[in-house]
């Protein structure tokens, strides 16, 4: 019965994640009720509350479930020890750049009220942190070598650093197809990020030890 219980909780929270995203991206965050999602995922609020215990803890749920795409996407590249690190933050741009084309302009709205209510002090910095890990990119670059010829390998600080720029470089990308109106391009996207892995890892290079 407890694995029943679990797996029936586990199987509305997806329901209500999947519902709260449609409605958030179609009409923004705050003008979107809480029993309006409830209604969409044929439950009540009760099961919102139960599940998450507020509308902001459900946001931050759609906001995962946006990263848990990500890293599903990226899966076949995280597991594929002899790629580099250029060619996983390739495939990384990629899959940002399919997860924000359906409407760049919608999702930055709601990343913009997001932003907003973390800035009112909603969310904790260590869930936003919590939130950046998800995708598992900079793990996904501890100890690979930048370029195919090259020798040296990302150490996790340093993978960490990159990740952190790849992943701005991403946040800027979409935000400038939002307001621009133009398609997310997956080729550009890469280049963009190759680029940005090759200079980062120049700087890294250039650094002093003790920087």
């Amino acid at each position: 019965m407890p694995g029943r219980r679990a797996e029936r909780r586990r199987r509305n929270a997806e329901a209500l994640i999947r519902a709260a995203d449609r409605l958030f991206t179609e009409h923004g965050y705050r003008a979107v009720r809480i029993e309006e999602i409830a209604e969409a995922a044929g439950m009540t609020t009760g099961a919102i509350y139960s599940i998450f215990g507020s509308k902001r803890a459900l946001l931050r749920a759609v906001l995962g479930s946006r990263i848990d795409r990500i890293a599903d996407d990226t899966r076949a590249a995280r597991a594929d020890e002899q790629l580099s690190a250029v060619e996983v933050v390739a495939a990384y741009a990629r899959a940002h750049c399919r997860l924000v084309a359906a409407d760049c302009l919608r999702a930055l709205r709601l990343e913009i009220e997001a932003l907003a209510l973390w800035l009112q002090g909603g969310w904790r910095t260590e869930e936003l942190a919590a939130q950046a890990e998800r995708s598992g990119l900079a793990t996904a670059l501890t100890g690979r070598r930048v370029g195919t010829g090259a020798d040296r390998r990302l150490t996790a600080a340093e993978a960490a650093t990159l990740a952190t720029a790849e992943t701005a470089l991403f946040t800027g990308l979409a935000r400038t197809c939002a307001l621009a109106r133009i398609a997310p391009d997956p080729d550009l996207w890469a280049r963009a990020a190759i680029a940005l892995a090759t200079v980062v890892d120049g700087a890294l290079d250039a650094a002093p030890p003790d920087a």
